[in-house]
């Protein structure tokens, strides 16, 4: 029976992070190249069928504003190498930092990555065709969708509703083998999904979906099996400058095999991100990925009330942890800012406290 072999993976930012501005990712990119990046991972990668990933950050080569903002989170053109090199062919752009740029970037950024054979969804000149994208590989029918459900300014996509997305989702399962939809949802820095996502994600693939796909918080979640269907509540991130919170580092790629009438097969291979922001094969977090799937079935097994009570108290626990961390960061790189940008996340900072 004919197969189609899927490498999905979490957030890829290309720029240079809010704190690690000067040293993030796209410094890095600029000294190394973007190959650079995916040297230990593209192996992993190009000999699926497609691979899909969460492009966190637009992409140009217009450099002409000098304000601090107009440099992070954005990387240029020439990162799309190290992308195709890897073998991605489809990414969605239904993030809540596409549009922070401005919507001539987010254009630019869907060309660039078309140039080089990448297909997008989640974005368009069109909004009301943003959201799908038909794609046709060894005589099966995939719709891809993408919703951003993080409501920001910078998100394009941006939707809350449930019931629209779940008719598009059941009008697109009547003419395509397979619905795998992409999600920007959630809460950031945390191992869980809130009970309202569980509930969504349930929704959707008794809808029809065959796959869900989440991105934004960062950290890692856990995959679940629901009714012949597939969830993966969040891929963590895959090339990003936040290597400063632990929790962040640890990701994977979430390998789908897939059949006309089903899902044969999934697995994960796990990635550690090395300093210099870039995944490297690390066998020993198999366990922990093990770990995290058995924890969450324990909390599922548990009340609504105490589930949302564990979730809040780990939520609040882990800002509070971050936020210190965050600072050390600043702090250990103190010299490695311009003056002037330094002073800049000064004022933000004490703008935070008062």
């Amino acid at each position: 029976m004919t197969t189609i072999s899927i490498r999905a993976v979490g957030d890829i930012m290309l720029g240079d992070g809010p704190i690690s501005l000067g040293f993030g990712v796209n410094s890095l990119i600029k000294s190394k190249g973007s190959q650079y990046l995916f040297r230990n991972v593209k192996k992993h990668l190009r000999n699926a069928d497609l691979v899909f990933g969460n492009l966190e950050s637009p992409l140009s080569d217009n450099d002409s504003k000098r304000t601090f903002n107009s440099k992070i989170m954005i990387g240029v053109n020439d990162s799309v190498k190290g992308l195709n090199i890897s073998g991605f062919n489809i990414m969605s752009l239904s993030n809540n930092h596409i549009l922070q740029h401005g919507i001539e970037i987010a254009k630019n950024t869907q060309e660039i990555l078309n140039k080089h054979c990448i297909d997008t969804v989640g974005f368009s000149s069109n909004i009301f065709n943003s959201h799908e994208k038909i794609v046709r590989k060894k005589g099966m029918t995939l719709a891809f969708l993408a919703y951003c459900l993080v409501p920001d300014v910078t998100g394009f996509s941006y939707t809350k509703n449930i019931e629209k997305i779940k008719s598009n989702i059941a009008l697109l399962s009547q003419s395509s083998d397979h619905v795998i939809v992409s999600l920007h949802w959630g809460d950031e820095y945390i191992f869980y999904p809130t009970m309202q996502q569980i509930s969504i994600a349930h929704g959707f693939i008794d809808s029809g979906a065959s796959i869900i796909l989440g991105h934004h918080p960062h950290i890692f979640q856990p995959i679940e099996s629901y009714k012949g269907g597939l969830i993966a509540y969040s891929l963590g991130n895959f090339i990003f400058d936040f290597t400063f919170l632990q929790n962040t580092r640890y990701t994977a790629i979430l390998n789908i095999i897939l059949e006309p009438n089903g899902i044969k097969d999934f697995s994960l291979t796990p990635f550690y991100i090395d300093d210099e922001y870039s995944p490297v094969y690390k066998y020993e977090l198999k366990r922990h990925f093990e770990d995290l799937n058995l924890h969450y079935e324990c909390l599922r097994s548990t009340s609504y009330v105490q589930y949302q009570k564990r979730y809040d108290h780990s939520l609040d626990k882990v800002k509070k942890i971050n936020e210190i961390k965050r600072f050390h960061h600043v702090f250990s790189h103190i010299t490695d800012y311009e003056p002037l940008y330094l002073i800049h996340l000064s004022k933000n900072y004490l703008r935070k406290l008062i």
